[in-house]
């Protein structure tokens, strides 16, 4: 994940595996601020923190592992 802290928007690395499905970013409190589609066949996904508070997020698929995520 990258640029950290992220100001506009965040970079992330995803398994091609994981075409069609949905990138949840939540705050500390577990709620969804944002959320991105993986394309077919993908390898990054960009994601716009544009609004967002200054912060600590979390970035993941539903059951999946959250990476952590730096909003400045």
């Amino acid at each position: 994940i990258y640029p950290m802290p992220a100001t506009d928007q965040v970079f992330i690395t995803v398994d091609p595996a994981t075409s069609g499905q949905v990138l949840l970013l939540r705050d500390l409190f577990g709620r969804e601020v944002a959320q991105q589609r993986v394309a077919k066949g993908a390898t990054n996904v960009v994601l716009s923190v544009v609004g967002l508070p200054t912060g600590l997020y979390f970035a993941g698929f539903a059951g999946g592992e959250a990476r952590k995520v730096v909003v400045k």
